[in-house]
């Protein structure tokens, strides 16, 4: 076999995947993008407050690839639980996106407020009701992880 027909066969393999997998597209390009714009205010504001270091971007690319891959489970298992729960109770119960957009939507909001808060510390003007509602946003996330 040639090198030709080895990219030839993967490429069609990536293809017929992601075929499958175009219901998702909207929520891993949220993701994707917030991730990303989340990772360009953080070198931004490292530069303006002189405080960049290769370590942290190193640390905040290796956060941004864990966040994908917790979007790629939640998409394994939007994917696998329809087709273990066949034949049981909960067969009906399933829905094409429920974890992948409940992992998804979780990143963006916590994405969006890490860029708002990036923003700020640049000296960026933003309106007070929108550093307002996303801490008050951040505080109940966190308060509710406390109560377990």
């Amino acid at each position: 076999m040639n090198i030709k027909t080895i990219l030839g066969a993967v490429g069609g393999m990536i293809a017929a995947f992601l075929c499958d997998l175009s219901e998702f597209f909207p929520i891993v390009i949220c993701v994707v993008f917030f991730s990303g714009l989340d990772f360009a205010t953080g070198l931004v504001k490292g530069k303006i407050k002189c405080e960049i270091s290769s370590k942290k971007a190193f640390e905040g690319f290796w956060k941004k690839t864990a966040l994908l891959m917790a979007l790629f489970l939640g998409i394994f298992l939007d994917f696998a639980l329809p087709a273990l729960s066949v034949g049981t109770e909960f067969a009906n119960i399933t829905s094409s996106i429920a974890f992948s957009g409940f992992i998804g939507f979780y990143i963006v909001i916590c994405e969006a407020i890490s860029i708002v808060e990036n923003l700020y510390e640049c000296c960026v003007p933003l309106p007070k009701f929108l550093i307002n509602f996303l801490n008050i946003c951040k505080e109940k996330i966190d308060d509710k992880g406390d109560e377990q």
